[in-house]
Formats: structure tokens, sequence, C-alpha cells
């Protein structure tokens, strides 16, 4: 069905309208760089893979989106001290010490149930760990006081299609969509579904068309529009969508690469040496880069 999506229910879950995508100023406060994607983390994508993805998003959201209970309420714990926990927790993970982490994510959870982060935090420590199981009792548990919350759905999404569950994460991803067709990184994770699981390019490319138009901003979805589109030889296309990223984001080293080996692979051999030293100059040290350099 072009132009909508069907969950797994089989009923249709229509795309959007320009009122409800652009969402006015709401949208615009929602502006987010957050990509979680699921699959092998050694797959490469012009010089991103996946996992170095998922370590791009790291600011957790707009805390309350989804919460059934988001407005100051006598006895409720004040944001800022969320803040501080959280600060706190994320420390202790990049520090390896996974118990005061956890310790710390409960905490988070304990003081503001309708704040995303400690339930983000706490299912994606679980995840790292590879306790899947707990990690998907915690998206359950954490929707229930934030049931529309599109980070935690595309999250539990990553989870579900990591592990083989490609209904339930293809489900989630659209639930995601559709609790708030501004989040970009839920379109990503959607598109690049239908893109890889299920070898649907309309979808796909509808996918990336409809984030790049709630979020001109968000360079990685131009980046993997991009991609789709050189891996179906449309070369000028590609183009486009590349030198769009990188106008988004000039300090990306991934996009100058993809850019300079397409160019490199229709022989403009001159802008594809350009384009590969603004990626070192963004990147000295990214081996994808390198190793590019080095072949050609």
């Amino acid at each position: 069905m072009h132009g909508a999506f069907v969950n797994v229910l089989g009923s249709a879950s229509t795309l959007p309208t320009e009122k409800s995508r652009c969402c006015s100023a709401r949208a615009e406060r929602r502006r987010v760089v957050a990509f979680d994607f699921g699959g092998n983390d050694g797959e490469v994508l012009f010089g991103l893979n996946r996992k170095h993805l998922e370590e791009v998003a790291q600011d957790y959201y707009l805390v309350t989106e989804g919460g059934d209970s988001p407005d100051l309420h006598p006895g409720q714990v004040l944001k800022i001290n969320v803040d501080l926990v959280f600060h706190r927790a994320r420390n202790a993970q990049r520090r390896s010490d996974h118990d005061q982490a956890k310790e710390l994510y409960l905490k988070c959870i304990k003081l503001r149930p309708y704040d995303g982060r400690g339930w983000m935090g706490l299912a994606q420590l679980e995840m790292c760990l590879e306790r899947f199981s707990e990690a998907r009792k915690i998206f359950s548990n954490a929707l229930q006081f934030c049931r529309r919350n599109s980070h935690l759905l595309q999250a539990w999404g990553v989870l579900e299609e990591r592990t083989g569950n490609y209904a339930r994460a293809k489900s989630l991803y659209l639930q995601a969509c559709d609790a708030n067709p501004a989040h970009a990184a839920s379109w990503v994770a959607l598109g690049l579904f239908y893109q890889s699981r299920e070898n649907d390019v309309d979808n796909a490319r509808l996918c990336f068309r409809t984030g790049t138009e709630a979020d001109s901003r968000n360079y990685y979805l131009w980046h993997v529009w991009g991609e789709l589109e050189y891996a179906q030889g449309n070369a000028e296309l590609a183009r486009k969508y590349f030198s769009r990223g990188i106008k988004v984001n000039p300090h990306n080293a991934a996009t100058y690469h993809a850019l300079g080996l397409l160019e490199y692979r229709t022989e403009n051999l001159a802008k594809a040496e350009e384009l590969m030293v603004r990626a070192l100059r963004a990147d000295a040290n990214n081996s994808h880069v390198l190793a590019t350099i080095a072949r050609i």
C-alpha cells in the first residue's frame, strides 16, 4: 500500500498530514539527533557503523514526552534533581561501573517515574550487558508511565529487531512514528527496517522523506536517504542528499566519505580527492576514510 503502512494487526496506519507532521512550535522544540538501530554492530554504512550511531544520542530527549502526568504536582520532585542523578548515572556507566549506574537509574525512576530518562538509561544499560529479557521488562514498565513516548517505543523496537523479533520491532517503530511524527529518529529506524528487512524501497524512501520534512536539520536522515538512492543507482539524488547532510553538519566525516566514494565511482576524481581531504579534516582518525584513501 503506497502512502500508508500496514501494522501487524492488518489495519492501515496512514502517514501524518502536514498539520500533524509539523506540530508547529512543539515540533521545533523536539529537534533531536538520536539514532538507535539494530542489526550487526560491525555493519559499516559509508564509514558509520551501527554501534557508533547508537552512541551519537547521548542527550536523552524530551523527558516528559508521552508521560501520563507531565506537569508538576504537589510532592513531585523537581526535574533539576533528576538531572543531577542522571548525570551521575551516565558517568558511572561510562566508567563501566554498572552496579552504580543501575542504582542511580533506579533512583531517577523513583524520583520522577514520568521522566523517560531513568527508564531509557536503565534499559539501555541492560541491552549493553546483553540482558535482553530484563531490558524488555523495563521498557514494558516504562510505557505504563510514558505510554506515548516515541523514544522509548523506538528503543524497544531496536531491542526486538536486534533479537530477531521483526514483527514486534516493526509494530513498535510504527507506534513511535504515530506517537510523535516529528521524531526523526523513529522515521530513520522504520525506514531502515523497510529497506534492510523487507527490501521495500518505496516505503523506506517515504519514511526518509517524512522524517526530513519533520526535521530538515537531522543530518543522518539525509545520509541514509543518500545511501538508499545510491544503492538504487540514483547517483544524482544520492549526491543531492549527501550534500544536504553536509550542509546541515559540516563536521561529519562519514558523509564526506560517502559523497567522496560516490564521486570516485562516477569518475569525478578531483572532487573525490577534495571530499576525502575534508573527511580527514573532520576526523583525522577515521579508519574508513584512511582505508579508502590507501585503497584509491
